[in-house]
């Protein structure tokens, strides 16, 4: 079975078994769920060998993502994406990965269909209870605080490693109305600003940051 046979069929088969969840395949490898503001979603990526393949889980939330649409840190791996795909704001454990089924065969038919039917299974009875321990926007972001950024409120400025992830928080904090967003960014800015060579990318953050200040301000 070649490559493009094989990821149709993989689409296909999921599709059929998760429908009863309430997931429907969006594009690509990616799978929906709509409840209320937040969207469910799972995806899959083929092994190198294509012979078996990994299911990725998170939440989405439109309502989260200005400021944070023109990059790729949202997503695992940070492989890019076109900006209509669903992003894992948030990541079912450190990864987003499955941690009881790590990864489903798919080198025959039979595969396939078996592991679809285990990826279903899997996630309504792994990942379902995940999924519901969030229904807001202001659970998601808390959610990123807990998992990535881990302190309650910022320091002076933040070390690098820290600086994409009191970003991304700052911004979700602001996009929900919390005024706290606006401390979070401050520092970040400083520390964009500081730095001797900024890239491309530091150069975004720096504009949407300022943006973000100067519309407080007013």
């Amino acid at each position: 079975m070649d490559q493009r046979k094989r990821r149709k069929l993989i689409i296909e088969k999921i599709s059929n078994a998760v429908e009863m969840q309430g997931f429907i395949h969006h594009s690509g490898e990616y799978f929906v769920r709509n409840r209320g503001e937040l969207q469910d979603v799972f995806f899959f990526q083929q092994s190198r060998s294509n012979n078996k393949f990994y299911i990725s889980c998170g939440i989405d939330c439109s309502r989260l993502r200005p400021g944070l649409q023109n990059n790729n840190v949202l997503v695992p791996g940070n492989k890019p994406v076109s900006d209509d795909k669903p992003r894992l704001l948030i990541s079912y454990g450190p990864t987003g990965r499955l941690n009881t089924v790590t990864s489903f065969f798919c080198k025959h038919e039979d595969h396939i269909e078996k592991s679809a039917l285990k990826v279903a299974s899997t996630l309504s009875g792994e990942v379902e209870s995940w999924f519901r321990r969030f229904s807001t926007a202001e659970d998601l972001t808390e959610q990123y605080r807990v998992a990535e950024v881990r302190i309650d409120s910022p320091g002076s400025e933040p070390s690098p490693p820290e600086i994409l992830r009191w970003c991304i928080y700052g911004l979700m904090l602001d996009n929900i109305g919390d005024e706290r967003g606006q401390s979070w960014l401050q520092p970040v800015l400083s520390a964009y600003k500081s730095r001797p060579t900024k890239s491309a990318e530091d150069n975004e953050w720096i504009r949407i940051i300022e943006s973000r200040l100067s519309r407080q301000m007013r």
